[in-house]
């Protein structure tokens, strides 16, 4: 049948000379990969730059039950994001992000109100001054989605157990913690839903939050962007 679909794009692979294979997060049909010809041709009617990561299209296409790939018909770009487009570092922070949620979300089915959340969080990256820091909120905040949201009780819980979930008032030897920093910024985040301008996260708390993605998701590996995200996006 042929269906019109919101969709984000989160990864584009090379198929053929002139095709690609792209991945997105649909509002009909949840994770779905999609066959698009002809992209590297000259008068192409859909273009590289149409598929960037976490670009917002809108898209026609022939969706078959049990199909392991579809085929897209027509793509338009909607809203155009140029920051995310076209700023270095806000198209990083939207690499490390895309790859994050494509590792995290596994459904091949309807999620409307994931969808809409994830098309906001889109929004508020390209809208930021801050991309890292808000790249960084919106990880830690998908994790309500994903079932596995930090819990904060009150101010004298210090520590933050990885493993467990949790701030925890004292530092147990045998469990594994973020850092001071990291426990600091967390709590302020689940608190105000933002962060200290005078404290912004860095490495530190990007490398805490992805060893809790790999805690609480099986499965989940670390983003291949990760090394030049740390180094251009992230330099504290």
């Amino acid at each position: 049948m042929q269906v019109k679909l919101s969709a984000i794009v989160l990864r584009t692979t090379p198929y053929s000379d002139s095709s690609v294979i792209v991945r997105l997060f649909t509002d009909g049909f949840g994770m779905q990969s999609y066959l698009v010809n002809g992209v590297r041709k000259k008068k192409a009617a859909i273009t590289p730059a149409m598929l960037q990561p976490l670009t917002l299209v809108q898209v026609e296409a022939y969706q078959r039950e049990n199909a392991g790939l579809q085929r897209i018909k027509e793509l338009h770009v909607y809203p155009v994001l140029p920051r995310l487009q076209q700023e270095p570092l806000y198209g990083l922070a939207a690499s490390l992000l895309a790859e994050c949620l494509m590792r995290a979300v596994r459904e091949d089915s309807e999620q409307p109100e994931l969808f809409a959340w994830l098309q906001q969080q889109v929004l508020l990256l390209e809208t930021t001054e801050l991309p890292a820091a808000e790249l960084l909120a919106i990880l830690t905040r998908f994790t309500e989605w994903l079932g596995f949201k930090p819990q904060f009780d009150g101010e004298r819980a210090t520590w933050f157990n990885l493993k467990e979930g949790r701030f925890e008032p004292q530092h147990d030897m045998r469990s594994v913690y973020a850092s001071g920093t990291t426990a600091r910024q967390l709590a302020l985040l689940l608190v105000e839903d933002a962060f200290d301008r005078n404290d912004l996260p860095g490495q530190a708390y990007l490398d805490d939050l992805l060893k809790y993605y790999q805690y609480h998701l099986p499965g989940f590996s670390l983003p291949r962007s990760l090394e030049v995200v740390r180094e251009m996006l992230f330099q504290c």
